[in-house]
């Protein structure tokens, strides 16, 4: 988790899952390697999953965060 300011945030799952405010993918570059991919926010389509968070910070006692994880 990663608390920006006024009221920005970012939770990042291991699984590269997110939740983020309307400001806070600005806080976050990924990079795989040497390479920077972007901003968090470039990645909405396939990795903003508030309701995997939820339940990744629940446990995951439905095991959905390790089947999408796969």
């Amino acid at each position: 988790m990663i608390a920006g300011r006024e009221s920005e945030f970012l939770i990042l799952t291991p699984e590269g899952f997110f939740d983020v405010s309307a400001g806070g993918g600005a806080m976050l570059n990924l990079v795989r390697g040497l390479i920077i991919m972007g901003q968090i926010d470039q990645f909405y389509q396939s990795l903003y999953r508030p309701d995997l968070v939820r339940e990744k910070l629940a446990g995951d006692p439905r095991g959905l965060v390790a089947r999408r994880g796969r």
